[in-house]
């Protein structure tokens, strides 16, 4: 059912039609539509102008006295239908810019048939709904065929708000060059960039492969907007530029961004802190998390869950196991009235704490507890508690739990299957890790990835065992996996060859199907003796073009 405007006569019954609110927005075929053509042509006498006779009918339904003549008949039908129609579309907008994403991701047709037949059914705000589910998708290409589509379209006025979201969708997804392009686009037609759009560009120079370049030109993005009345930097500008800096370990930065935000009158909110402590924890920058937190305490700002998780998370990968604890117990307790309680990600980063300091008991303690309180175990729990159960070399607890997994869910994944692998070569059980590589469909009901045979080539590169690289690269090959990045490096380094330049700015894909004949002659038997590994690869490293 096709959607548009539909305009009204007057209830004057004089010529020309109105613009309708949104409220009043429906199919053009729907009976609502159709009454609107009618309202005021049917006939009857006196009391309502033109449209009296279909009001009085309308009127006698309601009180069960029956209207005389077809008008009657027709105006029950409508209101029947117009009812159901209107219970069915109250929450059209939303339903159908979820439909059309679905359409657009599933369609063999073009985006541009697909939007010629569906696009109709929108308003002109919800296309911006249409381009973030499709980032959020990671389909990219379809949100540019999306907003090309729009700019074709008579309505389209440049809009920061499209470039802005189309700019932020690019850079997550690694498009550097084409979401400075947009950027550049935009400015070539008319539009004033506002905070909101440089703060995206921020976001896509943090994003790029080199972080500090990519720092450096934020940080520089930064003084351009000050420079400019129409977009001044906000919280979201610090919080973006502070948490990079921390991350990358420029803490005399992160102090003058703090100061350079207190000094333009802005207040520093709970985003700013969290995000600041997540970046000194995953830099194992205890003290200075601990510091921030007491900071935010100082501001009368409450944790909230992201805040306890952080310190969580970093405690735990810092070793301070107690420290853990205490921040688990402080969160629900007395103190805070059980306001907050533990969520999937919590225990799931306990788990994984308690895994990596051989506390296997601990992490086993854990899940028990949080199927107690009814926290639904996910992949990753299972995950976690296989990687606890693999490195204390609790093989057997390791596969009672994938049967476990088997039988009640969530199903094994390809991660599942490599989380094992993992740890059988953590304990250099390098045949049982291979014999599982092979029965994977029969043991975990999955296909290994590029991923599961890329575990085996770098253990078998740091323990030495180079010859048995060769029949792993074959195996791939003959179960249709293309080798990675990190797959290519690993064979140069078990080899001897010294890596010491960027791969992919040397133009080489290792995801792309170009390098199948490489795959291949790497994979083939090896005619010399195992005991020169070297001779079995630089003939094809010879033909690979890097």
């Amino acid at each position: 059912m096709a959607l548009a405007w539909t305009p009204s006569r007057s209830p004057s019954g004089v010529g020309g039609s109105t613009i309708r609110s949104s409220a009043n927005w429906r199919p053009a075929s729907s009976p609502c539509a159709l009454l609107d053509g009618r309202r005021w042509q049917s006939g009857g006498g006196g009391g309502g102008g033109a449209g009296g006779g279909v009001g009085r009918d309308v009127a006698a339904l309601r009180v069960g006295q029956r209207a005389e003549g077809p008008a009657g008949y027709r105006a029950l039908a409508v209101r029947a239908q117009r009812s159901r129609f209107f219970k069915k579309y109250k929450d059209s907008s939303k339903e159908t810019v979820q439909m059309l994403v679905k359409v657009l991701c599933k369609s063999s047709d073009s985006a541009e048939v697909t939007l010629g037949k569906h696009g109709r059914w929108l308003k002109p705000p919800d296309w911006f709904e249409v381009m973030d589910g499709l980032g959020k998708r990671r389909r990219w290409q379809l949100a540019l065929e999306v907003f090309r589509w729009i700019q074709m379209q008579k309505w389209y006025k440049p809009d920061n708000g499209y470039y802005s979201k189309l700019i932020s969708i690019m850079g997550k997804e690694g498009q550097y060059r084409l979401a400075m392009w947009l950027f550049a686009e935009m400015k070539k037609m008319g539009c004033r960039p506002d905070t909101s759009l440089y703060n995206s560009v921020m976001g896509v120079h943090l994003r790029s492969e080199d972080k500090e370049v990519g720092f450096q030109k934020a940080a520089g993005l930064l003084e351009e907007m000050k420079s400019k009345r129409s977009c001044q930097p906000n919280v979201v500008t610090y919080n973006i530029l502070i948490r990079a800096a921390a991350q990358l370990g420029h803490y005399d930065k992160v102090d003058e961004l703090f100061r350079d935000l207190f000094d333009r009158d802005l207040v520093a909110d709970l985003y700013t802190y969290n995000g600041l402590m997540d970046a000194y924890g995953k830099a194992g920058e205890i003290v200075l998390m601990e510091e921030t937190f007491k900071r935010m305490r100082g501001e009368k700002l409450k944790p909230d869950l992201v805040t306890y998780n952080t310190l969580i998370d970093a405690y735990g990968k810092a070793g301070e196991l107690l420290k853990m604890e205490a921040v688990l117990a402080g969160m629900s307790g007395p103190r805070r009235g059980g306001s907050l309680h533990p969520s999937v990600k919590t225990f799931n980063s306990m788990i994984t704490n308690y895994g990596n300091a051989g506390m296997w008991e601990k992490s086993e303690w854990v899940f028990q507890e949080m199927q107690k309180l009814d926290v639904q175990p996910t992949t990753v729990t299972y995950e976690a508690l296989l990687g606890a159960y693999g490195t204390s070399g609790m093989f057997s607890k390791m596969k009672e739990l994938v049967k476990t997994m088997r039988m009640w869910g969530p199903r094994p994944e390809a991660c599942t299957l490599n989380r094992m692998i993992d740890s059988y070569c953590q304990h250099d059980m390098t045949d049982e890790a291979e014999a599982l590589l092979k029965n994977s469909m029969d043991e975990f009901g999955v296909y290994p990835t590029s991923l599961s045979h890329g575990i085996l080539i770098r253990h078998y590169k740091i323990v030495g065992k180079v010859s048995r690289i060769p029949p792993l690269l074959d195996q791939m090959k003959s179960w249709g996996l293309k080798p990675t990045k990190q797959i290519y490096l690993d064979v140069l380094e078990s080899i001897g060859v010294q890596v010491d330049y960027n791969a992919e700015q040397a133009g080489t894909d290792f995801s792309s199907s170009e390098g199948e004949e490489d795959v291949e002659e790497l994979a083939a038997p090896a005619s010399e003796s195992e005991s020169d590994p070297q001779s079995q690869y630089m003939g094809v490293m010879a033909g690979i073009s890097v």
